[in-house]
């Protein structure tokens, strides 16, 4: 196996600094890491990383253009896409890329299509029993009748749009609203008001915008970090989702092994004819232990505790060997050493140094301790 010279597209992501000591164990092989940023400066990634690359934002119409031409002039061999506003424009670059030399991380582009819009989503599975009770809708008209349909005021709904990442545009409609102590003192959360207020903030907007409106599901949250091929699954990772929230992600992770979650995912794989390194997301109703996961949402990418995720299988180098035609017969070596395999992981803050030569983490363990802990990560700087 040859080294790799490996571009991710986003230095600033939520899960950025796994993705990058994942990167950096691939078992058989050494990584030289290309982070790209719309603004590399102030990234996590681009100073970790041993190249910054600045790139315009995954919406503007040159993207493209630029990203084509820093594969070429940076003889990347494998791309890996992590924007979901990105994701189709790759997908749709991804045969060009590949006869030029650089292999995409990231499935079809049927799939990436079905994945990135929720309602196709929905369609796909319709019969599946994965889902709550939901309706689309695009008129105000159709959101009034809707939430009425589906048991409001008894029945707590959510609303989001058909297309969005990180929690965007959900909005949970509640009899009970918002009240003085919720709005003065609970953490920052997704918006939470009546069925009034909803319809009214919808009556602000276009004539016509696609919504999808669903039952409130409340328990915990699993996610599923899954190597499938042509709707199999070949391999999955489990994570429990706790902790308090920041930034929007989870801090804690709990690894969840138990067999019961290999049918769901399975059924999710077929009715959606996954391909390629996906993350799925699934809430478990509270208080029934009998009842099925249901479904939030799936992202055609590495999610964003895939680095947490390989600390016990190491899918990202599963799936760029499958990619690069280099798997071995053996599966074991993507299997984490069991002294050093996680069964739950943190995400916290970390500080990192900057200076002329790269960047450097602020390492917290006392200066000459015997402590173990991660080894320090350095970089050149950014270019």
């Amino acid at each position: 196996m040859h080294d790799l010279r490996i571009l991710i597209t986003c230095g600033g992501g939520p899960g950025v600094w796994g993705l990058l000591h994942a990167l950096r164990r691939l078992p058989g092989r050494r990584a030289h890491l290309i982070a790209a940023d719309a603004d590399p400066d102030a990234t996590l990634g681009t100073a970790l990383a041993d190249e910054g690359l600045r790139l315009p934002r995954a919406d503007q119409a040159e993207y493209a253009t630029a990203l084509r031409t820093a594969c070429r002039r940076l003889r990347v061999d494998v791309l890996i896409p992590v924007i979901d506003a990105e994701l189709e424009t790759v997908a749709g670059l991804a045969a060009e890329l590949g006869a030029a030399g650089t292999r995409v991380l990231l499935p079809p582009a049927a799939v990436v299509r079905r994945c990135a819009d929720k309602w196709l989503t929905h369609e796909a599975l319709a019969e599946s029993g994965l889902l709550p009770r939901h309706r689309l809708v695009r008129t105000v008209e159709e959101t009034a009748a809707a939430i009425r349909a589906l048991g409001y005021p008894r029945v707590r709904l959510c609303a989001r749009p058909t297309r969005g990442a990180g929690g965007r545009g959900f909005h949970l409609i509640d009899a009970r609203g918002e009240d003085f102590e919720g709005r003065m003192h609970a953490k920052p959360g997704p918006p939470r008001m009546t069925a009034e207020d909803f319809v009214a903030l919808r009556a602000d907007g276009p004539r016509e915008y696609p919504l999808i409106l669903s039952e409130f599901v409340e328990g915990p949250e699993l996610g599923h970090d899954v190597l499938a091929e042509r709707g199999r699954v070949i391999a999955r990772v489990t994570r429990r989702k706790g902790g308090s929230q920041l930034g929007g992600n989870w801090t804690r992770i709990d690894f969840d092994d138990d067999p019961r979650h290999e049918p769901w995912v399975a059924r999710v794989a077929e009715g959606l004819e996954l391909d390629g390194l996906v993350s799925i997301d699934a809430i478990e109703p509270a208080g029934d232990p009998r009842a099925a996961p249901r479904l939030l949402e799936v992202n055609a990418r590495p999610g964003a505790y895939i680095g947490m995720s390989c600390t016990r299988l190491h899918l990202l180098a599963w799936g760029i060997d499958r990619l690069m035609g280099d798997e071995p017969i053996d599966d074991e070596r993507y299997v984490a050493p069991r002294a050093g395999r996680c069964g739950s992981a943190l995400r916290v803050l970390a500080d990192v140094g900057l200076n002329d030569e790269g960047g450097f983490v602020l390492d917290p363990a006392p200066a000459g301790s015997e402590v173990e802990h991660a080894d320090p990560v350095s970089c050149r700087a950014p270019g």
